[in-house]
């Protein structure tokens, strides 16, 4: 089990989920989990409704919250992002539960995972803005060179924190580093869907705090 701590520094390599650590230097890479709990209410949704219309398990996302999964799935990132999550202030240090929902919308937008078209070039273009090299990248997030290379070529499907982490490091706008497209529906000039395919619904009627988010949208609206 991993144990994150703060201005600590270790030398070794180490394997989990896929992904290799290697002279890890951990600065301030305390992650309160807890905050994706406070998103997610703040949404209005059950774990069960924020599961169905996000295409994860609740498992998944019961995880998650509590801190015993430390690698998010890209398609939880993305619901939270189309649903106007602010991930900038997510994944920051002391959580802004008032400016947490940008434009509360009037409904829930959920993603079909199968659907989903993620330009992962995104991290690289990201990474080569900050003047950063893999090598360079990798020593200031914790991951392997292999690893940083995996994610910009889109290999891994899994973001770790500690990714994330060196993404705010490097001042990258979160909600524009998540942004994507449907496979099927490409996103015109406008920002507009190109095709009204619709994407995955819940099973079951939303009833929850929020009544303006008791109903799903059959279109994701992917531009801000």
């Amino acid at each position: 089990m991993l144990i994150w701590q703060k201005d600590y520094k270790f030398e070794y390599s180490f394997i989990e989920s896929g992904f290799q650590y290697l002279n890890i230097q951990i600065m301030n890479t305390n992650f309160e989990f807890s905050h994706l709990r406070v998103a997610r209410e703040q949404l209005g949704l059950t774990q069960k409704e924020a599961a169905n219309a996000s295409g994860i398990s609740q498992r998944d996302i019961s995880q998650l919250e509590s801190g015993l999964k430390k690698f998010f799935p890209l398609e939880y990132i993305l619901f939270l992002n189309i649903n106007n999550v602010n991930l900038n202030i997510l994944f920051s240090n002391n959580l802004n539960i008032q400016n947490l929902i940008q434009n509360r919308l009037g409904s829930i937008r959920s993603l079909n995972p199968a659907n989903i078209h993620f330009d992962y070039s995104i991290f690289k273009k990201a990474r080569e803005n900050a003047g950063f090299t893999q090598k360079q990248a990798s020593d200031r997030s914790g991951l392997s060179q292999r690893d940083i290379s995996q994610l910009e070529a889109g290999l891994k499907k899994f973001i770790p924190f500690q990714f994330i982490n060196y993404l705010i490091l490097i001042k990258a706008d979160l909600n524009e580093v998540f942004k994507y497209s449907t496979s099927a529906s490409p996103i015109n000039a406008s920002g507009a869907m190109d095709s009204k395919l619709p994407e995955k619904k819940p099973d079951f009627p939303v009833k929850n705090k929020a009544p303006e988010n008791s109903l799903f949208d059959t279109t994701p609206a992917i531009g801000k």
